[in-house]
């Protein structure tokens, strides 16, 4: 296992908290992620450089401000290995520290089930039919 943290040079101490933990961690890294090219938005571009330094099979893009419940990990791969699905995603609880961040960022998982058709979703492997969540996802390393 590794952990490979994305620092996109913001300006939330990523960079100096991942160092510091590096130094009592050798399985993490910290990985300066370079400004997008044209064409690419900032999380996309940003996942796509971290999959190409990570090691492993499967992946875990986990954003900073979420939190998981303790069983989440091993729950998600044990369903991954069960039903054999190349891309899972979950939704994690969101530390929100602002009023407008608490009022808006649930609001996506409303949009995010309210717009889907979650039976052809279940029922179909067609990308028209397929969504994540941003903050928390698991594909399986093409790379590797």
């Amino acid at each position: 296992m590794e952990a490979i943290v994305g620092d996109d040079h913001s300006d939330d101490r990523t960079a100096e908290i991942v160092s510091q933990f590096s130094q009592r961690n050798a399985r993490v890294s910290l990985l300066a992620v370079p400004t997008p090219p044209a064409g690419w938005n900032g999380k996309q571009h940003a996942c796509h450089v971290l999959s190409q330094a990570a090691k492993g099979t499967v992946l875990l893009f986990l954003d900073a401000d979420v939190q998981l419940a303790p069983d989440s990990i091993p729950r998600m791969i044990e369903f991954m290995r069960r039903s054999g699905v190349q891309l899972i995603s979950g939704v994690a609880r969101e530390i929100c520290g602002t009023f407008l961040e608490r009022l808006v960022l649930p609001l996506i998982h409303f949009v995010l089930l309210a717009y889907l058709c979650m039976q052809r979703m279940w029922n179909s492997t067609h990308p028209s039919y397929s969504a994540g969540c941003g903050h928390f996802s698991w594909p399986i390393n093409a790379a590797s």
